[in-house]
């Protein structure tokens, strides 16, 4: 079964951080901006059941993570 959403909860050391939301080819899915100290909720409601992987950039640091879905 597929999750509607997920949450992104990065404390970010800029004003904004950016994620994408990759399959696993590199194509990015989705993306979009984190705000320092909140949770981003990110609709994955149309993405097929696999293995994605969500980078967050953030003045030039990147942080990644395996998610399944």
């Amino acid at each position: 079964m597929n999750a509607s959403k997920i949450f992104i909860d990065y404390r970010s050391q800029s004003k904004e951080a950016i994620f994408d939301l990759c399959d696993m080819n590199g194509r990015i899915r989705l993306s979009g901006t984190i705000i320092p100290n909140n949770k981003k909720e990110v609709d994955i409601s149309r993405l097929k059941n696999g293995q994605y992987q969500v980078y967050v950039i953030d003045n030039g640091e990147i942080a990644k993570k395996l998610i399944r879905l």
